[in-house]
């Protein structure tokens, strides 16, 4: 596969801090019908203006309960509060269709979405501002599994339906990629996250020390009263020191 100067894939200069819950996460489904195109899904988490892909794959098999079970199962395993299914297919049957699975396995809100604009102007105009601002984050494991997908398929078209073929390829010209499920169901899901885009990650992280720094304060006082509690019952200095080993809780312990 040729690539383009400067296609790159990087990694995090540093990583500090402890692991919080998502502020919420989304999948969008883009179906397909039962010919050779793919019902694509993608998976976004959004945590402090950054947007977050955990899963991004495309199925075979049209609406078939397999496929519906598959999703279903995804959104379980993603924790998902919301899904997005683009009104591309029977008027908003294929979402219908889905909410006996999921009522099955991961019962969650479903909305239909319907978009006008040209796709390719509308897949750039949401992931380029997003991803120039380096706040899109892809798991590790949706490039390796994009990788080794569709095996089955001959090389040619197995790239061309490759979530990264798609994302290095596509351009304002409209039919510049012959599949592009997965670039546009990407799309979709960090589009839902655009109203969210405004926060202000540092002052994110500046609220979240403050609530450590409250955290570490707390379990001082609650030691310092403990110390002088035993030094008031004659302990010695030794003897409070060897009963006082543990700091869990202290902000050592978050960094």
């Amino acid at each position: 596969m040729c690539r383009f100067n400067g296609d790159r894939f990087y990694r995090p200069a540093q990583e500090f801090g402890d692991f919080i819950e998502y502020t919420g996460s989304v999948m969008f489904v883009d179906p397909s019908g039962k010919g050779k195109d793919q019902t694509a899904i993608s998976c976004v988490k959004m945590l402090n203006g950054n947007l977050y892909v955990t899963e991004c794959l495309g199925l075979s098999g049209g609406y078939s309960d397999a496929v519906l079970e598959r999703i279903s199962k995804i959104a379980r395993d993603n924790n998902i509060n919301q899904i997005l299914v683009e009104q591309n297919f029977g008027g908003g049957m294929f979402a219908e269709l889905l909410k006996p699975f999921l009522m099955r396995f991961h019962p969650c809100q479903v909305e239909d979405v319907r978009n006008n604009k040209t796709k390719e102007l509308r897949i750039i105009d949401t992931l380029e501002p997003v991803m120039n601002s380096h706040r899109l984050i892809i798991d590790r494991k949706v490039i390796e599994k994009d990788f080794r997908s569709n095996p089955q398929e001959t090389p040619e078209r197995r790239l061309k339906l490759q979530l990264v073929y798609q994302l290095s390829r596509i351009s304002r010209h409209k039919g510049s990629l012959v599949h592009d499920d997965l670039v546009d169901s990407l799309a979709g899901a960090v589009a839902y996250w655009t109203d969210y885009m405004a926060q202000n990650e540092d002052l994110n992280i500046s609220k979240r020390k403050d609530e450590l720094l409250s955290i570490h304060t707390d379990n001082w006082d609650s030691l310092l009263n403990n110390t002088i509690s035993q030094t008031a019952m004659g302990m010695t200095p030794q003897q409070i020191r060897n009963t006082n080993v543990s700091d869990q809780g202290f902000i050592k312990d978050f960094y």
